[in-house]
């Protein structure tokens, strides 16, 4: 145990959730662990996309909350993974708090970046309005910002 703490110390990482989580909570018996789509967090998938992957490979323990923090990490990697390193120990001790987190790191410039493409949708020559507001509807699926149809 000593050894663990020096080198926690030496690398400046721990869990940002309660150690407490890990003492009271288990992997199912025989759950196999998932091969998740990693999440970088500057390639072009969204953390919304992401945490729908997440869930779905988690299988078994998705509507497990606890449990899910735990395997959070797991489908990190690159930027996202330095982000989720540098996460306060104790700061998260709900996954929907940390998805917020991600969601505050990596989300901001992904809106822009679409609410600008889909600002410049316009109406092609020869398009009907019917073909037009299919092909926006369509973008606006893949936009993460909820934008009203009034």
């Amino acid at each position: 145990m000593g050894e663990t703490n020096n080198l926690r110390e030496h690398i400046g990482y721990r869990k940002p959730y309660s150690e407490w989580i890990d003492w009271t909570y288990e992997l199912p018996r025989g759950y196999r662990f998932p091969d998740f789509t990693k999440f970088l967090g500057d390639d072009h998938m969204s953390i919304v996309e992401h945490i729908g992957h997440f869930i779905i490979h988690c299988g078994e323990v998705s509507n497990h909350d606890f449990l899910k923090l735990m395997l959070f990490p797991y489908s990190l990697t690159g930027t996202a993974f330095e982000g989720y390193t540098r996460l306060l120990p104790n700061s998260i001790e709900e996954r929907d708090r940390m998805e917020d987190s991600f969601n505050q790191q990596f989300y901001h410039c992904q809106l822009k970046v679409r609410l600008t493409f889909l600002a410049k949708i316009v109406q092609r020559a020869g398009e009907t309005a019917n073909q037009y507001v299919k092909r926006f509807k369509t973008a606006r699926m893949r936009c993460n910002a909820r934008i009203p149809e009034e």
